[in-house]
């Protein structure tokens, strides 16, 4: 049951349109950059005012405030490298593996759907549209939660492990008969 058509957000009327489709809708998600959304009256306030019911899910590399607000995010570079996952995999001292394609993008999904689930939660019960915001980089941090845990504790930056030397033995894996 689901529809969809292809507006030109540059062309005249074309922010409108997507505006009014807005008032008509329970979520509007974008992974537009900070700078188009404001270029295009699609932020957060813009829609919200259109619709105030709506759940407003902002899906980006690196987030609407801040340094990199207007900076694409692409899972290789923002979920992998600038959150920090790509610098502790592979044995040191050699360069970190190819990582795999997609996996950023897929986890990331998958904590805005559990935002906006949220939001429309909460939005049904208040009645007052909802603004969730998820970033490949935030969600890459994320699951570095317990190096970065370690390393305020300990003091030290998360490091690579040897597989000669495994901080745990149960982390590597074995040639088996």
């Amino acid at each position: 049951g689901k529809r969809s058509i292809t507006v030109a957000l540059d062309q005249p009327g074309g922010p409108e349109l997507v505006r009014r489709l807005a008032a008509r809708s329970d979520v509007f998600l974008t992974n537009l950059i900070q700078q188009r959304r404001v270029r295009y009256g699609l932020t957060w306030e813009d829609v919200r005012a259109a619709s105030p019911r709506v759940v407003y899910a902002s899906f980006s590399g690196y987030g609407t405030r801040g340094p990199d607000e207007n900076r694409p995010g692409f899972d290789y570079a923002a979920f992998w490298a600038r959150s920090g996952i790509m610098g502790l995999l592979g044995e040191p001292p050699s360069p970190p593996p190819l990582c795999r394609a997609g996996q950023g993008d897929h986890t990331t999904a998958l904590n805005i759907l559990a935002a906006v689930l949220a939001a429309l939660r909460v939005r049904d019960q208040t009645g007052e549209g909802q603004y969730v915001e998820v970033t490949l980089q935030g969600t890459g941090m994320y699951t570095l939660a317990t190096d970065f845990q370690a390393a305020l504790i300990a003091g030290e930056q998360p490091r690579r492990h040897e597989r000669t030397r495994p901080a745990n033995p149960i982390w590597n894996s074995y040639q088996c008969g």
